[in-house]
């Protein structure tokens, strides 16, 4: 889709702060976080919106992936949990969310960073993949 800033990110046409890719899937800090450490995985190709109407080998896949980056999470953020939501309400394309839980999830309004912040972050949590 031309329009869908997602697709976008996957082309490499918006810049991001990759975390994590593969020939199916790519991860990415979000710009507009509510909670630090806030990573984004989302698919390469705009098939959908909805996790309930991809089928299991595609779920299956997609949470393969995103185990490597909850792990890094943890060892980033020193937590014990990490949550996962399913979206496609804003951007018109499935994606997961992933929060590293260092105590009770608390989504709060939207929490700025700076560029540098975001960079370091980035460094951290790719240092932490296994």
């Amino acid at each position: 889709m031309n329009d869908c800033i997602f697709c976008k990110i996957s082309e490499g046409e918006i810049p991001s702060y990759k975390i994590l890719e593969n020939d199916q899937f790519v991860s990415f800090l979000d710009i507009f976080p509510t909670m630090k450490g806030e990573v984004l995985v989302i698919p390469k190709k705009h098939d959908g919106e909805y996790i309930f109407d991809m089928g299991q080998d595609f779920i299956s896949s997609m949470f393969e992936f995103s185990k490597k980056i909850a792990s890094s999470l943890k060892r980033s953020f020193g937590c014990d949990k990490v949550g996962v939501i399913f979206e496609g309400l804003e951007v018109n394309h499935l994606h997961m969310k992933l929060y590293p839980l260092t105590g009770p999830l608390e989504i709060k309004k939207q929490i700025t960073f700076s560029e540098d912040e975001f960079f370091e972050l980035q460094k951290l949590i790719v240092s932490n993949l296994s």
